[in-house]
C-alpha cells in the first residue's frame, strides 16, 4: 500500500510478507513506479491512498532443503 500525494510523488510505502527480503523488495518497486499526476476531486489535485498486489515466485536452489517436505498440500503444488 502507499499513497500518492497531491503532488504526484509515492509517499506512505507499506508492504508484508513472510520474509523480509521479500518486504524490503516490494517497497523498493513501489517506490520505483513513476507517477506523472495526482489525482483529482473537483479540479484539484488530492493525495490517493492506492494498493497494489505484487506476487514474488521463490524459486529454490536443488541443494536446499524442502521447507514443505512431508506437508500435505493439495495437488502437490506450492503456494508462497
Amino acid at each position: 500500500m502507499f499513497r500518492i500525494s497531491n503532488t504526484g510523488e509515492i509517499t506512505d510505502v507499506k508492504a508484508r510478507s513472510p520474509h523480509k527480503k521479500l518486504t524490503e523488495e516490494a517497497i523498493r518497486v513501489a517506490k520505483s513506479i513513476k507517477i506523472t499526476s495526482p489525482g483529482y476531486q473537483m479540479g484539484q489535485p488530492v493525495g490517493v491512498k492506492y494498493s497494489l498486489p505484487i506476487a514474488f515466485r521463490v524459486e529454490q536452489k536443488k541443494t536446499e532443503v524442502d521447507p514443505f517436505k512431508g506437508m500435505n498440500t493439495s495437488n502437490n503444488k506450492r503456494r508462497y
